[in-house]
């Protein structure tokens, strides 16, 4: 199992680090790198389902702590090709 979660972070790696890999590439990347961090479940495509679920679990307690919910599907992958426009260019 380690073994298997070591070589799908070696396939995301090698395509955020790779000039040439497409948008979609970059986004699907993006989806499996987010998705195990933040526990969505392995058939959710869309991490604004796994953001809604951790909102309405979060807004029943009496302090909430906003800051803890994942990205919207936009904001993380604004993040992922803003980072691979920044290291592409190193």
């Amino acid at each position: 199992m380690f073994r298997n979660k070591l070589s799908q972070m070696k396939n995301i790696d090698d395509i955020f680090s790779n000039p040439s890999s497409t948008s979609d590439a970059v986004s699907q990347a993006d989806v499996k790198m987010f998705h195990p961090i933040y526990k969505a479940h392995a058939n959710e495509q869309n991490l604004n389902n796994r953001r809604n679920e951790t909102f309405l679990k979060s807004s029943t307690k009496v302090k909430s702590d906003h800051s803890s919910l994942p990205p919207t599907k936009g904001e993380a992958e604004q993040h992922t090709f803003s980072n691979v426009i920044l290291f592409c260019q190193l």
